[in-house]
């Protein structure tokens, strides 16, 4: 018998050579294909029409040689992804190889459309606290002289102010529904031009300082990868979680958790369980300190908070690839393989999207020095056309729909260093100018479009997956409401895959009338529609998949959102009942799956139980106390004179542990 660790070399050996085979063959096979850009910024349109290529005899000939080699990668996407006991655990060992040039900078791969990687200049001489003492002092320097811009909305008879209303990508094209054009999206924050000018002067004097700045030696660790969180109160809780499901994913990859302020440190998950799991605390509050005066924060009366902490965590953060996570946000799969697949090595920026249309105000274009008029001029046959007729973002030179959700972001230090700090500043001045020109008060607004907007401005490459985000929730009774419990964020490695075969079928499509292609014309006008992203009905998408093997891609990430997994708050709000219904078993009111019945094929992977275990495990067997488990106990029970049993506690989470633990998951 072949000794399981020989074995386990070999087999890993042939996968990664196969994997190099296929990037060969797909280097040369696809070298002419569109890809994601911001200078083209429609990840979903194709602005240079598509040579034709020959029509095959065979409808399904084609479809098989647009995605050739994709059940090879499905094989090794499943020898990779089957848990903590495959090879995907040995990953970061055998798989993080060396892809330098000769002097230590990545190469990276542009595309026809001059999306731009930023090669920095490194200052040997100078350090990474000294770097950002110079850094915050021009983003000081460079405040915005000018009012909140909340000050200036449209306002309604009753003097309430009039926000962009949340309206869904399946509403553009919809002649009931408002067109996001700029002379409507202009018309939600009527900005005197005075605050346009200031705004638009200072932006530009930063994005000077940037392209013009000298990064220390020790701006990252050169070649590493990892994870990163942003911690501190309720949201370490949530971290530790999710740290836990990535180790179950087979993970090994380092994992920073970055504490902002010195109250929220908490020594027993910073001194004793993080290090066991190759995760570390990062003191936030270490790195801001002034550097002559230690005992001080970096320019005292500055205030660092909130949305602020995750573009600082990226910028602090020691590794050059970095995959940031919300602390409320869990892998489903291996996040390693993210690192090492396409669309990230060519691009070395990932986002994902939001359900919503983007709702940027055209003043930020004026302000970022971006003349959507000039560089739309030829493709619209009018300044009205482009003013009222169009989506503004769907011009050239926008940030790209849908809005973005920055629940998890996959990005290079390397590679877009300029993109972390020109983010920095709009997060910094966010709250009162930025936030609000980039979402008028549409749902969300916060930090999630700075980075897009970061890399759109500065012209830099990315990639925003196009697959749709899930909506993962449940209903408590048949046509009764629905309870959103979770966003699920696809995998971008299948929906690049998924991209690519949507190009070639543009390619295969132009010029040609449905007649004009052999085989059963209603697959043909099904999958002409998945080309163009046309909404599909169930039947079509059943159709599609029937004869084409073309899948929608996996849930890779679960964003929870609520009920957030704050055990005390869980046990106290009785959300694991649901009153509405009687349990024809028991006669008692039935139980609650927050994930519902969301179902993937990784097998044996009881997701809710998983989660479920772990807060078991913490507060029930380890017993542990964090302060923010404290202040819940206090807040929910002690201060309203109750007394807090953490045998009932326990016991009711437990019975929830046995109920999931029979569910039978079908396929």
């Amino acid at each position: 018998m072949i000794p399981r660790i020989i074995y386990r070399k070999y087999f890993v050996a042939s996968v990664v050579l196969t994997v190099i085979i296929l990037a060969i063959v797909h280097g040369k096979g696809q070298s002419g294909n569109l890809t994601t850009s911001s200078n083209n910024n429609k990840q979903n349109s194709n602005p240079e029409e598509p040579e034709n290529v020959d029509a095959p005899s065979s409808y399904g000939e084609n479809i098989q040689n647009l995605i050739a080699g994709a059940e090879t990668n499905n094989k090794i996407w499943s020898a990779l992804t089957d848990g903590e006991d495959s090879i995907g655990s040995k990953l970061y060992d055998y798989l993080f190889t060396d892809s330098t040039s000769e002097d230590g900078y990545k190469k990276q791969n542009t595309d026809e459309f001059g999306s731009e990687f930023h090669k920095p200049t490194i200052d040997d001489s100078l350090s990474f606290k000294n770097f950002i003492y110079d850094l915050f002092e021009k983003v000081f320097e460079l405040k915005p002289d000018c009012p909140d811009l909340k000050n200036f909305y449209r306002k309604n008879s009753d003097g309430e102010i009039i926000k962009v209303p949340t309206s869904g990508m399946d509403d553009i094209g919809n002649p009931n529904k408002q067109i996001y054009s700029i002379e409507y999206l202009k018309s939600i924050i009527n900005i005197p031009e005075d605050d346009v000018l200031e705004l638009a002067t200072k932006h530009s004097k930063f994005a000077k300082f940037v392209k013009a700045l000298k990064l220390p030696f020790d701006f990252y660790k050169p070649k590493s990868s990892g994870i990163v969180y942003v911690g501190g109160g309720k949201f370490t809780w949530f971290a530790l979680l999710s740290i836990q499901n990535v180790r179950k994913t087979g993970s090994n990859l380092p994992i920073e958790l970055f504490i902002p302020t010195e109250d929220e440190y908490e020594y027993v998950v910073c001194e004793e369980i993080l290090p066991k799991m190759n995760a570390k605390c990062v003191l936030m509050y270490e790195f801001l300190k002034d550097p002559v005066d230690g005992s001080r924060q970096i320019f005292g009366n500055a205030e660092f908070k909130g949305f602020t902490y995750k573009s600082l965590a990226l910028l602090l953060s020691s590794f050059e690839n970095i995959l940031l996570l919300d602390a409320d946000n869990v892998p489903y799969y291996n996040p390693d393989l993210l690192f090492i697949s396409e669309p990230y090595t060519s691009h070395k920026f990932i986002l994902w999207p939001d359900y919503w249309q983007r709702s940027t105000s055209p003043f930020f274009y004026d302000i970022a020095g971006i003349d959507l008029f000039k560089l739309n001029e030829q493709e619209y046959s009018s300044k009205d056309q482009i003013e009222s007729r169009i989506p503004l973002h769907k011009l050239q030179g926008t940030i790209p729909n849908p809005s973005t959700e920055s629940g998890q972001l996959l990005i290079s230090k390397s590679a877009h260093w300029d993109v972390l700090l020109l983010s920095l500043y709009y997060n910094i001045y966010g709250p009162k100018q930025y936030y609000h020109l980039f979402s008028q008060g549409a749902a969300g607004q916060g930090d999630k479009e700075t980075f897009l907007a970061a890399a759109t401005v500065l012209k830099s490459n990315f990639y925003q997956v196009t697959s749709k985000v899930s909506a993962i929730g449940y209903f408590k009774k048949t046509g009764g409401s629905y309870r959103g419990t979770a966003q699920g964020q696809k995998s971008p490695m299948e929906d690049y895959q998924v991209y690519q075969v949507k190009q070639q079928l543009k390619k295969y499509y132009k010029g040609l009338k449905d007649e004009d292609i052999s085989g059963d014309p209603a697959v043909n006008k099904v999958i002409r529609k998945f080309a163009y992203d046309e909404e599909l009905s169930d039947e079509e998408t059943s159709l599609l998949h029937m004869f084409n093997n073309i899948k929608q891609p996996s849930v890779f990430f679960i964003h929870e959102s609520t009920p957030k997994l704050d055990p005390i708050k869980l046990i106290h709000d009785a959300e694991f009942i649901n009153d509405e219904i009687t349990d024809p078993i028991t006669g008692e009111p039935a139980r609650i799956r927050f994930y519902a019945n969301y179902i993937t094929n990784k097998e044996n992977y009881k997701f809710e139980k998983l989660q479920m275990d772990y807060i078991y495990e913490y507060l029930c067997e380890r017993k542990l106390i964090i302060r923010f488990i404290e202040e819940q106990i206090t807040g929910l029970y002690l201060d309203k004179g109750r007394e807090f049993d953490v045998v009932e506690f326990c016991g009711k989470l437990e019975e929830q542990i046995k109920w999931l633990d029979g569910i039978v998951f079908e396929n």
